[in-house]
């Protein structure tokens, strides 16, 4: 017969393989019947499992067995199988051949759901041939099999794995693991054990090579379906040149995801370069040398920053760059050296700045090197960063020391942080909760030294003292300091960001032992404390008869603690059993107090202490007191702070002036000048100072709106297109287009599609189609041109010929007055029809005033001899609220804009008579 194995699919395998059955009735009844199966090849087969092709040799077996509550087989396979020119994932031209021996499959119907399917990868030997992985030739070193957890529907999950050796070069190798997954599924598409694909993964390729002149190390990582990255890879590659010392570092990144992007698949990528020379390195100041240079870009990516790392991850739109340097004293680099980075992200829908940041990292006692550096006596870090969108300002500064008998458990930090959106502020030298420490550990002793500074409107209160300056006092006197500092500390009235917190504690500790004999030694402890906390901040209300409280709202509130011991013992050693102590004395003491001042003040406090004699003699005391009167400094009265009004400042900064000056004689060439107080369109922040102290930042653009009419012979007026120049010192400049000899502007209003041909006669207009054209003697004026028909017509008064070109099609207007039609000339797609009138005699020198650029570069006008004109000019303060822009209002509600007209005309002043008292006004 013939029989299909669990590596293919049924509706492929169209040649099955050929097989001869032994059945087997067994002597004893106890034993069960079977088939055993001898298999014969008849050609590859599509092995679908591993997306391979495979060929059996004939020394292939299967064992089977069924009957009616039971079904098994146990098959074992010999072969070669065969890669040929597949891509398996992320690799692309796979060409390899194995051979295998063993690789065994078996079934039992009775066990387990997830025990029912087996499979053994078996033996497997590197074919004669050479094969290929992307196009490299590769080398084999081993074959595994991973067994993986059964998902729903699946009798099989397994990896099989490969260490593949990359030959880059004749001298570069590179290796890599290759992992091809599969499972085999439980009764799929009519098949009963149904093989499937479902992926293959390869791990970084490691690169490394020592050449004799320069060594190479590295790493080529892969990316696939990853949740953030998509697909793709990362390289990153260290080159040293021995011969000169110079050292290049490399990386690369490069992938496309959906990431962020509502599943719009976009590209990204990032690449950095650094070099680091040999010293001494390149001197820019006395004793001061670059030691490198380095240098990075990214595209679609965001760079998020802690500490002074960058991490990053795929972001739509994103352009980012950093400039690096390595810098050291010279000659002799463990005086100090650093590595500085400057960094900058840019939006590329909007082009402007997402953030910047300067960050850098430095070290003391140490030279250049990585294992140096680590163990540098004195090292930190600081940066300054700014996110320009969310106006959040960020300083910092860290520093370790590791110069025993001193160091620091933690880094000393500063933080300057402001967030100009959330009306965010602080600024901190340590924490309440986690203080700059600095520690003194020498010969049994210790000594540790806390302190912090912080004020602003976003710090959290202090809890009161140290749990570590607690537990000592508990120990030194079996009594509780008071861990609150009551009313008065750092609380919700800290909003205005008046004051500050300030805490400094310092504890020491010293202890030893005499050996007195066998197991029993005599110890014996010091210890002493204190701890201070302090907050000095402006108040709201009365207390005490006191309005304001303190010296006009200033108080300051705190507590102050300290402690002493000493202690002797017996101790016993008892190896990995717990230490027996028997107390010889213990004599301990403390004090706390709490405390505000002054108008009005208030002390509460305590004075503990303990002895303890051999255990037989214990006594303590723990005596408190309170004075004065206590304040919860949350008062109904009001901070006498003036309300700001951003809006309103900016009413006088809307227009600066508008030109023309004069009335009469306006020169036609000359542009009309406006100067803006602000930037049109951008966009521009103001603090806020509010009445309850605190500061909000509002968000405002300028708009503007201009105007220009011109007065037509029967006294009405039209509106005359205009465009826009800006000079050299900040004007805005208007022009008109160009004018007809003793006519108006032609006002064309927007230029949409269409069909109609035109006819026209002198005097008086007809139309066809949707388009209007008036010859009036010396004036012509279009409106909705529609981009079709086109026309040419001679207005026989003037002499003026007008051109129309169309898109598509064009028809000849008729024309009577002293001219005759003609078919248009043709015109490209999007064109706008041109006017063509005869060149107006050359104007006069324009006169512009001091505050007109009269560069040669300017734009000029074309504005009509002796007509009447009116420019309009409105601009108008939008405000950024609620994601919409709005009207800017003052505090009055009012809006914040502001209108200039002038009229002016282009010809002399008219004479007028005695007899005429009318005169000419605009």
């Amino acid at each position: 017969g013939k029989i299909g194995l669990p590596l293919s699919k049924v509706d492929s395998l169209n040649n099955p393989l050929q097989y001869s059955a032994l059945f087997s009735n067994p002597v004893y009844t106890n034993e069960p019947q079977s088939l055993q199966l001898s298999i014969t090849p008849t050609g590859p087969i599509p092995a679908h499992l591993l997306k391979a092709d495979i060929e059996l040799s004939p020394t292939s077996n299967m064992i089977a067995y069924f009957d009616d509550n039971k079904s098994t087989f146990d098959m074992t396979l010999n072969g070669s199988l065969n890669w040929a020119n597949v891509q398996l994932g992320p690799v692309n031209n796979v060409n390899l051949g194995l051979d295998f021996e063993g690789m065994g499959m078996n079934y039992d119907s009775s066990a387990g759901e997830q025990q029912q399917f087996g499979f053994n990868i078996g033996t497997w030997a590197f074919a004669s041939e050479q094969k290929y992985l992307a196009n490299f030739p590769i080398t084999i070193d081993e074959i595994g099999f991973v067994s993986l957890p059964n998902q729903p529907g699946q009798l099989m999950r397994g990896k099989v794995t490969f260490d593949v050796i990359f030959n880059l070069s004749s001298d570069i190798s590179g290796m890599t693991g290759l992992g091809v997954e599969m499972a085999i599924l439980n009764n799929q598409q009519g098949q009963k054990f149904y093989p499937q694909y479902i992926s293959t993964g390869i791990d970084s390729i490691a690169i490394q090579a020592n050449l004799a002149s320069v060594s190479i190390d590295g790493a080529l990582g892969f990316r696939q379906d990853d949740p953030v990255f998509g697909n793709g890879f990362i390289g990153n590659l260290n080159a040293n040149f021995k011969p000169t010392g110079v050292k290049v570092a490399a990386l690369g990144e490069f992938g496309n995801t959906s990431y962020q992007n509502g599943n719009q698949l976009y590209r990204y990528w990032r690449v950095e370069a650094d070099v680091t020379l040999p010293p001494p390195g390149v001197t820019f100041l006395p004793g001061f040398a670059f030691r490198g240079f380095g240098g990075g870009a990214y595209n679609n990516m965001e760079a998020s920053l802690s500490g002074t790392s960058y991490t990053f991850t795929p972001k739509k739109s994103n352009l980012g760059l950093q400039v690096k340097a390595v810098m050291a004293t010279s000659p002799k680099e463990d005086g100090f050296n650093t590595d500085v980075i400057l960094a900058g992200e840019f939006n590329q829908n909007t082009g402007g700045l997402t953030f910047i940041a300067f960050t850098g990292d430095f070290w003391m006692g140490a030279d250049m090197t990585t294992a140096s550096r680590n163990n540098a006596i004195v090292n930190g870090a600081l940066g300054a960063t700014y996110n320009f969108p969310d106006k959040h300002f960020n300083f910092f500064a860290n520093v370790n020391v590791n110069a025993p008998p001193v160091s620091t458990p933690s880094p000393m930090s500063l933080v300057v942080d402001v967030k100009g959106k959330e009306n965010e502020w602080y600024v901190k030298f340590g924490d309440a909760q986690v203080p700059n420490t600095v520690l003194v550990s020498m010969a049994g002793l210790s000594a540790t030294v806390d302190n912090y500074l912080m004020f602003g409107n976003k710090i959290q209160a202090p809890s009161g003292f140290s749990s570590q300056f607690s537990n000592s006092y508990y120990y030194a006197t079996k009594s509780w300091p008071s861990n609150n500092l009551g009313n008065g500390g750092i609380g919700s009235h800290t909003a205005t960001g008046s004051g500050f917190a300030t805490g400094i504690g310092f504890r020491f500790a010293y202890g030893d032992q005499r050996h007195l004999k066998g197991n029993y030694y005599l110890g014996f402890d010091l210890g002493a404390g204190a701890e201070l906390h302090l907050a000095f901040m402006e108040y709201m209300g009365a207390c005490g008869g006191f309005s304001p409280v303190g010296i006009n709202g200033w108080r300051a509130s705190g507590m102050l603690g300290f402690y002493g011991f000493a202690s002797a013992e017996v101790r016993r050693r008892n190896g990995l059993l717990p230490d027996n102590e028997w107390t010889l004395a213990h004599i301990g003491a403390g004090a706390w107090v709490s405390g505000q001042f002054p108008n009005p003040y208030y002390l509460s406090g305590a004075l503990s202490g303990y002895v303890n004699i051999l255990d037989v003699v214990e006594a303590g005391f723990n005596y408190s007191f309170q004075a004065g009167t206590p304040c919860n400094n949350q008062g109904t009265g009001v901070m006498t702070v003036d309300q700001g009004d951003a809006a309103a400042d900016q009413e006088e900064l809307l227009i600066q002036y508008v030109a023309p000056s004069s009335v009469y004689n306006y020169p036609i060439d000359a542009p009309l000048a406006v100067k803006y107080g602000l930037e049109p369109d951008e966009v521009f922040d103001v603090a806020e100072q509010q009445a309850n102290g605190t500061i909000i930042m509002r968000t405002f653009k300028l708009e503007v709106t201009r105007s220009l009419q011109v007065q037509n012979e029967d006294n009405s007026w039209s509106t005359v297109m205009l465009n826009t120049n800006v000079n050299n010192l900040g004007e805005y400049l208007y022009t008109t287009i160009q004018m007809l000899d003793g006519g108006t502007a032609p006002a064309v209003d927007f230029f949409t599609g269409g069909g109609g041909g035109i006819t026209t006669t002198g005097g008086e207009s007809t139309s066809t189609g949707k388009t209007t054209v008036s010859a009036d003697a010396n004036v012509v004026s279009f409106n909705n041109w529609l981009m079709g028909g086109g026309f040419t017509t001679t207005l026989g008064s003037t002499g003026s010929t007008i051109v129309g070109e169309s898109i598509g099609a064009s028809r000849n207007g008729g024309g009577t007055g002293g001219g005759t039609a003609s078919p248009p000339p043709a015109m490209d797609q999007g064109k706008f029809p041109p006017i063509q009138v005869p060149n107006p005699p050359p104007p006069p020198t324009p006169n512009y005033g001091d505050d007109i650029d009269t560069s040669p570069s300017q734009p000029k006008n074309s504005l009509v001899n002796d007509k009447n004109y009116k420019f309009t000019v409105t601009a108008t303060l939008k405000e950024f609220k609620n994601n919409n822009w709005v009207n800017a209002q003052t505090l009055a509600g009012n809006s914040v804009t502001q209108t200039v007209e002038k009229n002016f005309f282009t010809g002399p002043i008219p004479m007028v008579t005695n007899a005429q008292q009318n005169f000419q006004t605009f």
